[in-house]
């Protein structure tokens, strides 16, 4: 059965033979941003590749993909096969073309300080999707999405049945509860603000029903996470059967890796998603601006200088998220 081990720096059991190949996932078309990008990473990892959506450049690095940036999981399932797999590989670091990972670390480094060694993976949060479903309209509208969606091809032969997936994740130490709102707060959020999303996916399907969703679902934040290459080809499967059910990506993502990666580690302790502990002074995080003041101010106190931005990059910040690169001199 997998293992979940919350993630803490330090811990240096990584083989010195680890070493991960960094492939950037874009949600949009920005071509310019690979030379950006080559020059920030291109002295750390050896093998670097793009996937992007609808693509043209002739760069044999960049993977042309044909899938909205909402369903990344899809650009993950299309560009599988075109993915290296050079026997040196050991992990892939799937990273946001926004997010900056700090550049004191390089494809050796990157795993020791999340203490992933082979076979280990990693992402930063993990939770059922069912029980914050009245905080976050796309966990209703996932389940909605296999259930509608589902009709469409047989789901069920291509992912481990129900009953194994639930009892792999509870056995990380996750806990499957009816998706009933648990305060005034979830109700009025369950009703207003995911009929803001989509009325017939939350408020007037499941949202108000309190049935689980037809197959175990979970939630993570997935601009970033790490696949050890092992588990690839299962992950990249799993990615494409959520994508043909039209499955929001950070669903589909965290689901996918949690099936495919027996030891799957995480930075925030198993059930946080929304609101991340306060972390303990010097201890290595994810930074993430959720808002576009946030950021810029971020950008402006470096002057949207690259050169600067390298060197002055917080030393307890694993990376941060977004950074528009676009907007950079």
């Amino acid at each position: 059965m997998p293992g979940s081990t919350i993630w803490q720096a330090g811990n240096n059991r990584v083989m010195a033979s680890c070493r991960a190949a960094a492939v950037f996932v874009f949600n949009h078309k920005y071509e310019k941003n690979v030379a950006k990008l080559d020059e920030m990473y291109g002295d750390r990892f050896r093998h670097r590749q793009f996937i992007m959506p609808f693509g043209t450049s002739p760069d044999p690095r960049v993977i042309a993909v044909h899938e909205s940036s909402w369903r990344f999981s899809g650009h993950v399932a299309q560009a599988g096969g075109r993915l290296e797999r050079d026997e040196g590989i050991t992990h892939y670091a799937f990273i946001a073309d926004d997010l900056i990972v700090n550049p004191r670390f390089d494809e050796t480094s990157l795993l020791t300080a999340l203490d992933l060694g082979r076979g280990s993976g990693f992402i930063k949060s993990l939770t059922p999707a069912d029980t914050v479903r009245y905080r976050w309209p796309w966990a209703g509208e996932a389940a909605m999405c296999i259930r509608k969606f589902g009709r469409g091809f047989d789901w069920r032969s291509e992912l481990p049945p129900a009953s194994e997936a639930q009892a792999r994740f509870e056995a990380m130490g996750l806990r499957f509860v009816a998706p009933v709102p648990r305060s005034v707060d979830e109700l009025w959020f369950g009703l207003i603000g995911g009929a803001r999303r989509s009325l017939w996916t939350h408020a007037m399907g499941l949202g108000v029903t309190g049935r689980r969703s037809d197959y175990p679902i979970l939630a993570g934040y997935a601009d970033f996470f790490v696949v050890p290459a092992e588990a690839l080809d299962h992950f990249v499967h799993y990615c494409g059967v959520f994508a043909a059910m039209n499955v929001f990506a950070e669903v589909a993502v965290p689901t996918a890796l949690a099936l495919a990666v027996d030891d799957l580690r995480t930075e925030l302790p198993l059930g946080h998603f929304f609101m991340t502990p306060p972390p303990r002074a010097g201890e290595l995080r994810g930074v993430e601006f959720w808002n576009g003041q946030d950021a810029e101010q971020f950008a402006d106190s470096l002057g949207k200088n690259p050169a600067r931005l390298a060197r002055e990059f917080p030393h307890d910040w694993l990376y941060a998220h977004p950074v528009k690169l676009s907007q950079w001199h």
